[in-house]
């Protein structure tokens, strides 16, 4: 587990800081990806900032993105 990790865009460029990530490297032979955003909002968390992790999941390649929050979606 990474707190506050930077990752450089591949198929988007720029810099992307992830609240939280895990990377899973076995052996070599198999890398996964997860991140997490978290919001620690006192409202629920709204379409847009769903949209931006879609948007830099993909920018970096995770294999896998979550939000975390206490007020729900």
């Amino acid at each position: 587990m990474l707190p506050l990790p930077r990752y450089a865009g591949v198929s988007q460029p720029g810099e992307y800081e992830i609240d939280i990530s895990f990377e899973f490297d076995v052996a070599g032979a198999l890398y996964f990806l997860v991140i997490v955003e978290c919001k620690n909002w006192s409202k629920p968390v709204d379409r847009p900032v769903v949209q931006r992790l879609i948007q830099t999941r993909d920018a970096i390649r995770a294999h896998k993105a979550a939000i975390a929050s206490p007020k729900g979606f």
